[in-house]
């Protein structure tokens, strides 16, 4: 199994300790027949260490961290790691017992020191680790196992009409199926409302090419329909828009793609956002137009 040495410490890049630890692993890993093909250093220093533990999770089988466990506020080893395979940190109730056993033991042996209540922080571990009981310090050793077994998709298969685990290409034909019947609905909707209404009465409902046309020019380009653009470059043709109104009501006209975006993004906010900028761009644009236009 390619294994990967990872030793974390300021101290050991500033030339200020000796590494004797990766030495000693590393011997103990030959005997187990583990095969070391990496040994890193890094220092106190949290994204720097997310990505060597980063890369040593995606090249080796076995990776050991040694070092930045103890209490102090540097010490973040266990905190960085645990994020990085997705686990929350809980207290140890038997880790804790014995950090308070060790503390209270040195306490006695050491009168003139006072523990603080930072070392209870050695007793946090990762949820689902096999803890590993320090009969000679404080901070007790950790087994993480990274899930590898849930493999999916994500982009294919968090959908609630991806049928992937079966036929990508089934799963591709039945979304497209779905979305096109969807839009044929609704534009059949629209033309319908459009064909009832006609030309006079839209005329009426712009202004008779009043500035504030392309408030309303803005808002029928929303409509999730080519029809919609077509009807305002035909009111424009008929002078019965003026340039500002269409050049308003088109910039907002995206055809069926904001249906596309309204049916698939689940994020209503963030689809109510894009539309309102949308609209408030197409308004601009034509009022602007218009405000030219009368100086002319």
């Amino acid at each position: 199994m390619i294994t990967e040495l990872i030793s974390v410490g300021t101290e050991i890049l500033l030339g200020n300790i000796v590494n004797t630890n990766s030495a000693y692993l590393s011997e103990k890993c030959a005997l187990l027949g583990l095969s070391v093909y990496y040994q890193d250093v890094v220092g106190d220093n949290e994204g720097r260490m997310r990505d060597v533990i980063r890369t040593a999770l995606d090249r080796s089988d076995v990776v050991i961290l040694t070092g930045g466990l103890g209490p102090t506020e540097d010490d973040i080893t266990k905190e960085v790691t645990a994020d990085l395979m997705g686990m929350s940190l809980k207290e140890d109730s038997h880790s804790r017992k014995l950090i308070d056993k060790y503390l209270k033991e040195y306490e006695k042996n050491n009168p003139q020191r006072r523990i603080t209540k930072n070392n209870y922080k050695q007793a946090m571990v990762p949820e689902g680790a096999i803890v590993l009981d320090n009969h000679n310090g404080t901070a007790p050793g950790l087994i993480l196992e990274e899930k590898k077994d849930k493999e999916t998709n994500y982009e294919l298969c968090d959908e609630e009409h991806c049928d992937c685990n079966h036929s990508i290409l089934l799963s591709a034909i039945k979304h497209t199926l779905h979305i096109t019947l969807f839009i044929f609905i609704i534009t059949l909707i629209i033309n319908t409302i459009f064909t009832l209404l006609g030309d006079n009465y839209l005329s009426k409902i712009l202004l008779n090419n009043s500035i504030l046309s392309p408030f309303i020019t803005s808002l029928i380009g929303l409509i999730p329909n080519c029809a919609a653009s077509v009807i305002l470059t035909e009111l424009y043709l008929n002078s019965t828009i003026s340039l500002g109104a269409l050049i308003g009501g088109l910039l907002t006209s995206s055809g069926s793609s904001l249906l596309v975006l309204i049916k698939n993004n689940k994020n209503q906010k963030e689809n109510l956002s894009i539309i309102l900028l949308l609209y408030a761009l197409g308004v601009l644009s034509g009022i602007i137009i218009e405000l030219i236009s009368l100086i002319k």
